[in-house]
């Protein structure tokens, strides 16, 4: 994801790329009816921040399918099947929107699955909690390693190959507008891979609320829903990221002065949030009924 808008504004909307890509045009259309007419940054700040949110969107659905027909363990098949479909298809211009709708489709059945299976792995809060944990840093260091190591693959072989890659990686828009700027200022494409170490902060707190997060979920969801209670956790990620989108479209209007000290504006806030009702949180989440969970082995689908 750190590359998908810089690849998106540096090669697939260029013409000669952006009329090959199949649908593209009435997809434009109607973002455009919508939100008025849009410079490529700003239109691929609103495709990633639709593409990454969506992606947070579907695992309600998914898990919704799997707690009543298919199962966790098919659900993650699929969901796995869906999403490498989606990385094959992101290397041509023309299915770039089948791709993204390949990957959103695949990532509702697996997020939310696969992460009410770790929950099923532990009886004990504190063991759940630290499961999580180790579950998101090993997701989170492949997605703060991999912008490095697809940076200078794309510094070597072409941004769309090293886009292929990361395409199914949610990741931060903020995170490509800064390598966006940073090549703009030195006028070489070497930063593109050290750009991406600003979301370094961001991969970091996101590993100090996200696994407690889940853990919580998978601590008080009856065990009949607990795919679909995780799916509608994933839904503050969706309301995030089609927020992300849409404010990454101000970069150019604002600069980069402006636009940061927006986010830092933004985080402040969250946090203030936190200490005015964190208390009455923690107390309504104290006297909630523990929820049996299901056994280990079913919930990974050894056995049945």
């Amino acid at each position: 994801m750190a590359l998908l808008v810089l690849y998106l504004v540096n090669q697939l909307l260029l013409p000669g790329h952006i009329e090959n890509i199949a649908g593209f045009a009435g997809f434009r259309g109607t973002v455009e009816r919508l939100m008025g007419p849009l410079s490529p940054v700003a239109l691929a700040s609103l495709i990633f921040g639709l593409y990454s949110g969506f992606v947070y969107f579907t695992p309600v659905f998914g898990g919704m399918i799997a707690d009543r027909w298919i199962g966790q363990r098919n659900a993650v098949v699929i969901g796995a099947l869906s999403m490498s479909a989606g990385h094959i298809a992101m290397a041509f211009d023309r299915t770039f929107l089948l791709a993204l709708l390949l990957l959103v489709v695949g990532s509702g059945f697996l997020k939310g699955n696969i992460a009410s299976q770790v929950g099923g792995l532990y009886d004990d809060d504190a063991q759940r909690t630290r499961g999580f944990a180790i579950f998101s840093m090993a997701i989170n260091f492949g997605a703060l390693l991999g912008p490095v190591v697809c940076g200078l693959l794309a510094q070597y072989y072409g941004a769309g190959i090293a886009a292929a890659i990361l395409a199914s990686s949610p990741g931060s828009p903020r995170r490509a507008a800064c390598c966006r700027h940073t090549q703009k200022s030195t006028g070489t494409a070497r930063m593109d891979a050290s750009g991406s170490i600003c979301a370094t902060g961001m991969g970091v707190a996101f590993l100090y609320y996200w696994p407690p997060l889940l853990a919580l979920v998978s601590r008080v969801a009856p065990a009949r829903v607990s795919a679909t209670m995780m799916g509608i956790a994933y839904l503050s990620l969706f309301l995030a990221n089609n927020i992300i989108g849409w404010i990454g479209a101000f970069y150019e209007r604002m600069g980069p002065v402006s636009f940061w000290l927006l986010h830092a504006a933004i985080a402040c806030t969250g946090g203030l949030l936190i200490l005015i009702f964190g208390g009455v949180l923690r107390r309504a989440l104290e006297s909630s009924t523990l929820q049996p969970m299901r056994a280990a082995t079913k919930a990974v689908g050894v056995e049945g």
